[in-house]
């Protein structure tokens, strides 16, 4: 039996890549911290108060299993197929813990998923918003505690009251752990390439599962297309960036700032559109020279 396990912060194609992997009949992938036998979260599903409430139940449990538990779990949930995985059902920092403390990291492949900051934050910001809607007992346990602390942050910019400018600045706030994420020695992979580069998806495949996938597979799995509900077609980084306020801009560098995108730049993320940029607000000024 082969396992994988691949981190990540949400908003970073983690379902697509699990039903990518899921295409071959030697790999058993799971998504999320949701039962491992279920499928992936639909609209469909979440109209079902009891579906929701249950696979919140199951994301508590998740938090608190030990790594070989869970991984027990998701083999009973397989049709017997010799690799199983799963993907963005833990963070990095959460994952590598739970390794060390089962004495098993370094003993399968595991990955992080990263994205352009700058899209990962207007795709999560979208996210938080319809969880209300949508999800609202997740959004009670998870998002609104954060919303709390954010009005605070919010009120010394002169925000009083802006849902959208909460969910806003916690994607932001993701956005820089998710910078943080990077400072780990394990593979980062980008979904912005293994969702359109089908070379560079092989190479996933392969490291992840020891697998593989032939060309005919891999043009399956390209036509699948967008597999998340939440998920919509964005503009470019530069296109986002532009049509951001004056204080998205600002809060955005309040959390990313030069320092934090070098990192990005160092895994092939270009940010050339913010060269000589400067943003100013109150008295608080940012320079990016470097991009």
């Amino acid at each position: 039996m082969r396992y994988f396990i691949v981190a990540s912060r949400g908003c970073t194609a983690g379902t697509w890549l699990a039903q990518a992997l899921n295409k071959h009949p030697q790999v058993f992938c799971c998504h999320g911290r949701d039962r491992p036998g279920r499928g992936i979260e639909t609209r469909e599903l979440l109209k079902s108060r009891r579906y929701r409430k249950d696979r919140l139940a199951f994301e508590q449990r998740q938090r608190k299993m030990g790594i070989e538990r869970y991984l027990k779990m998701v083999e009973r949930a397989s049709r017997g197929e010799p690799v199983i995985g799963n993907v963005h059902g833990f963070t990095l920092p959460e994952l590598i813990d739970k390794l060390n403390r089962a004495h098993l990291f370094g003993k399968f492949p595991i990955a992080n998923i990263t994205r352009n900051p700058i899209s990962f934050v207007e795709d999560y910001t979208a996210k938080v918003v319809l969880r209300a809607e949508d999800y609202p007992e997740k959004y009670e346990m998870e998002h609104l505690p954060r919303a709390a602390k954010n009005r605070r942050f919010l009120r010394g910019w002169g925000v009083q009251r802006n849902d959208e400018l909460l969910a806003f600045t916690e994607a932001c706030q993701m956005a820089f752990k998710m910078r943080g994420d990077l400072d780990y020695n394990v593979p980062h992979i980008q979904c912005e390439k293994f969702t359109s580069d089908r070379g560079y998806f092989a190479e996933v495949a392969w490291s992840l599962t020891g697998i593989r996938f032939d060309d005919e597979l891999i043009s399956d799995i390209f036509n699948q297309g967008i597999v998340n509900p939440h998920c919509r077609n964005l503009g470019t980084p530069e296109e986002i960036w532009r049509d951001w306020s004056p204080l998205k801009k600002s809060i955005f560098s309040h959390f990313i700032g030069e320092q934090q995108l070098e990192k990005f730049v160092s895994l092939g993320y270009s940010f050339s559109f913010l060269r000589d940029n400067v943003i100013t607000r109150g008295n608080r000024t940012v320079h990016f020279y470097l991009y």
